[in-house]
């Protein structure tokens, strides 16, 4: 599969994800602040337009540099935060 499909897929199943993992825990839990509520809906519906938007204009190359830097960075911090 091409990459910028894998990633478009994967935004939307993020997307998704969110929005009927929120609608599980509403169901099960009772919620007494509703701060984050549109935040998080928000977030996972505006996720899916603009990383397709952002992979569409990306060169693939580019895109797997930045993959590869960035999750490299992650690690690192990950790592070095677990550590310390």
């Amino acid at each position: 599969m091409e990459g910028k499909n894998a990633i478009a897929i994967t935004s939307l199943a993020e997307g998704l994800t969110c929005i009927v993992g929120f609608g599980g825990y509403l169901l099960t839990k009772s919620i007494q602040d509703w701060t984050l509520f549109p935040f998080l809906c928000l977030g996972a519906i505006l996720s899916v337009p603009l990383s397709a938007r952002t992979v569409h204009r990306i060169k693939t190359r580019h895109l797997k540099l930045a993959i590869g830097v960035l999750t490299t960075v992650l690690g690192v911090f990950t790592l070095a935060k677990t550590l310390l």
